[in-house]
């Protein structure tokens, strides 16, 4: 299912028995991180990080992801062993381009360009290539390096083979080896 396809069923079905504000709130922003992580219909995410992005209250995030479920919304389940609820969004699901949730956490907060298609893939590549570490220490090298309006994909993936490449010498960014 496209974004747009999540959107409209969400809609249609709120018209027929309508949500709490504060769910359908809860909602649209988890159907917007689906889409900025490339649309995997999984994702990990910490109630603090709803709470930031929603401004509502913990109770109110708590409250909301129950009558999500029990409205067929959305399925969820809690891991208190990393501190996420994994959401999964009916229809298609390809968990295989999923990327980690913290590399996901920092390319949000580097404000990465927008994890579609390419994007997202490429991201799962290099995770299992260079390891989840090293992609989020070169996610925060380019990041502070960058002079555009979005950090892209190709810029990180530059950094990061420049990281490789010369381990001992540190980069070309001026940036220590230990960020993270």
């Amino acid at each position: 299912m496209t974004y747009y396809d999540r959107l409209n069923e969400f809609y249609r079905k709120n018209a027929e028995k309508p949500l709490p504000p504060t769910s359908q709130l809860l909602m649209l922003h988890i159907l917007q991180l689906n889409n900025e992580l490339g649309n995997p219909g999984v994702i990990e995410c910490s109630d603090g990080k709803l709470r930031e992005i929603t401004q509502l209250s913990k109770q109110s995030i708590t409250d909301g992801k129950r009558r999500l479920k029990n409205g067929g919304y959305l399925d969820f389940k809690v891991s208190k062993e990393r501190k996420v609820t994994i959401y999964q969004l009916p229809g298609e699901i390809k968990p295989q381009n999923i990327c980690s949730p913290e590399v996901q956490d920092v390319w949000l907060k580097c404000e990465g360009e927008t994890l579609r298609g390419g994007v997202a893939l490429g991201l799962v590549d290099l995770e299992k290539l260079y390891g989840t570490k090293k992609l989020i220490e070169a996610i925060i090298v380019a990041s502070q390096a960058n002079t555009r309006d979005r950090l892209s994909f190709n810029f990180v993936r530059a950094v990061l083979r420049n990281m490789v490449k010369s381990p001992d010498k540190g980069n070309d960014y001026g940036e220590d080896d230990d960020l993270v």
